[in-house]
């Protein structure tokens, strides 16, 4: 295995969505992957563009986003460290649904389409990674039922929690507009938000930096 093929692998073992494939299935994964590198902006993929790759964010954040009929652009999703997108082009269809934008320099790697239906020959691979789409479709219902039920204030301290963990003090590395996008809101409301939150005590947002003071 050469330096390459042994980074990946390295990078791949920490998502959850590969955790329980054999050793043979991470340095098959190893031996077929890309490593890209994003700037803060970078478009991975379009919107109705052909899907030739699912991807592993190594670093950074990619922000999932679609049109809708009347043309307002709706984010989805936003993907941290660790996590994988674009694994609908496995099986449902070969045209990415979503557009897909780093909003933060970002680190990817990319497995291709191809290869992977040549894996899922093996039938520990197939097991292991069929297993985890699952997981990441009952996420995604979650994350619909979250955004009928919940209003922008509990989306807002949810977002802090699945990408920050629970820091009193947390450095931003997204914009105000990226993270209205990311719960489904508008920057007007996020600063009003914002404002109501800091007067009642329970935040302060200063540049890059939010602490939660309660």
């Amino acid at each position: 295995m050469n330096a390459h093929q042994l980074q990946v692998e390295t990078l791949l073992r920490r998502a959850e969505f590969f955790e329980g494939l054999p050793e043979s299935g991470y340095r098959a994964l190893s031996q077929v992957a890309r490593v890209e590198d994003h700037a803060r902006r970078g478009v991975v993929f379009h919107e109705g563009q052909r899907g030739t790759s699912m991807y592993f964010v190594a670093a950074g954040k990619v922000q999932l986003s679609r049109t809708t009929p009347d043309g307002r652009e709706v984010t989805i999703r936003v993907i941290g460290a660790n996590e994988v997108f674009a694994e609908v082009i496995l099986f449902e269809s070969d045209i990415y649904p979503v557009t897909a934008e780093c909003i933060a320099g970002t680190r990817l790697v990319a497995l291709p389409r191809t290869e992977i239906h040549r894996l899922l020959g093996d039938p520990d691979f197939r097991a292991g990674f069929i297993g985890h789409l699952m997981t990441k479709m009952r996420y995604l219902t979650g994350r619909i039922r979250e955004l009928t039920l919940h209003d922008v204030e509990t989306r807002f301290f949810a977002f802090l929690d699945e990408h920050y963990g629970d820091s009193a003090e947390i450095e931003l590395d997204i914009s105000k507009k990226d993270f209205a996008a990311a719960i489904s809101t508008t920057p007007e409301s996020l600063s009003r938000l914002i404002t109501r939150l800091s007067g009642d005590g329970a935040i302060e947002w200063k540049g890059r930096t939010l602490r939660r003071l309660c």
